[in-house]
């Protein structure tokens, strides 16, 4: 019987132990991991629309079937038109010599504050060099949403590459708003229109946001008679391309070269597919594609959780003779929500209606059949 009071005491002794121990765990977790912790979650929540205060849902149904343009107010205008650059008689002259050549990937993730203090003389997404007259002005278009990480390590890696080029760019970072499935076609198409209504670029540079250039000597340009594919091998795939149709990660166009192919497919809210019908609207017209040298055009891609490909993505391939000349930069219908200038990019929030694209894609492939058939 006194054995009982001894055993409940040592049970209870027990419990307390543990319950101290897990105690002193969690205090260490917090004094080690919680700045890491703080830290990461800052690095991953500098780009958050919604902080903005933006009435995003109430937008999203006003997309409107009607007027397809949009009213710009004075700030919507090209803010880098403001900028005062010196004028030089000098045209920059960039030879392969005076480049770098190939450099490992930095993987580190830094703040936007940062990579500003890192990459300064940036205004609106601007650069402009001090000392010679670039003899084009660039547009680089970045699709993007919920990949911070990746957008903080493209432009780490992208933006010393661009200014030995000696280059005059802009970057857009292009990003879909509402929660349907991502739709980086029409994202690219988007951030051309955009950025031509700012500025009559020379050049305009589809750059996915887990794409990375290894050399500066692949040069972001536009060629004269055919666009150009600056991806020539994937670290991934053991530096060479899965398939040869490949139009995916970096591709440069000319407003001429785009509009003839009514520029991406506005239908693949899926993952991938949208690369492919571009390859296949080059084959349905006069225009080609140019790829970069080898040694200049190797490539690292970040690693990501991909969505689920669906049977859509094949239909719409099939559908591209004919759903080229209805289905592109002629007939996106999108809302910006958001925009602001920071200084490394042009960062345009915008909202996108899944049921009214397709809807409309669908009455337009029926009276495409219609009038083929009679």
């Amino acid at each position: 019987m006194l054995c009982r009071p001894l055993r409940r005491k040592s049970r209870l002794l027990r419990i307390n132990i543990a319950l101290f121990c897990v105690f002193l765990v969690l205090l260490l977790y917090d004094a080690l991991l919680g700045p890491y912790t703080a830290k990461n979650a800052t690095f991953n929540q500098e780009l958050n629309y919604t902080s903005a205060k933006i009435h995003q849902n109430q937008r999203l149904f006003a997309l409107f079937w009607g007027n397809r343009e949009r009213v710009y107010t004075p700030h919507a205008l090209d803010q880098t038109q403001k900028i005062k650059f010196k004028h030089h008689s000098e045209i920059c002259n960039v030879s392969r010599e005076k480049l770098k050549g190939r450099e490992e990937v930095h993987t580190q993730v830094l703040l936007f504050s940062e990579l500003e203090q890192l990459f300064p003389g940036h205004h609106c997404g601007r650069f402009h060099p001090s000392h010679c007259q670039p003899s084009t002005r660039i547009a680089i278009i970045i699709p993007y949403r919920n990949r911070e990480f990746h957008l903080k390590r493209l432009l780490l890696n992208l933006i010393p590459k661009l200014r030995r080029q000696l280059v005059d760019f802009t970057i857009y970072v292009i990003e879909q708003a509402n929660e349907e499935a991502f739709n980086r076609g029409m994202m690219r198409n988007i951030g051309f229109l955009e950025a031509k209504k700012r500025f009559a670029y020379d050049c305009y540079v589809f750059n996915d946001v887990d794409t990375i250039i290894e050399d500066d000597r692949n040069l972001f340009k536009c060629g004269t008679h055919a666009a150009r594919h600056l991806v020539s091998g994937v670290r991934r795939y053991n530096y060479s391309l899965p398939y040869r149709g490949l139009l995916g990660g970096i591709v440069a166009m000319t407003e001429k070269q785009m509009t003839a192919l009514n520029g991406y497919s506005n239908m693949f809210f899926v993952w991938g597919g949208e690369d492919d019908n571009l390859y296949d609207r080059f084959m349905e017209t006069n225009f080609w594609f140019e790829r970069t040298d080898y040694q200049d055009g190797l490539v690292t891609t970040l690693t990501h959780r991909k969505d689920k490909k669906t049977v859509s993505r094949f239909r719409t391939i099939g559908k591209t003779k004919h759903s080229m000349l209805f289905d592109g930069i002629s007939s996106v219908r999108y809302e910006v929500l958001y925009e602001e200038y920071k200084p490394l990019f042009t960062w345009i929030v915008v909202g996108v209606n899944k049921f009214l694209i397709e809807e409309e894609f669908e009455l337009n492939v029926a009276n495409t059949k219609q009038r083929i058939s009679s």
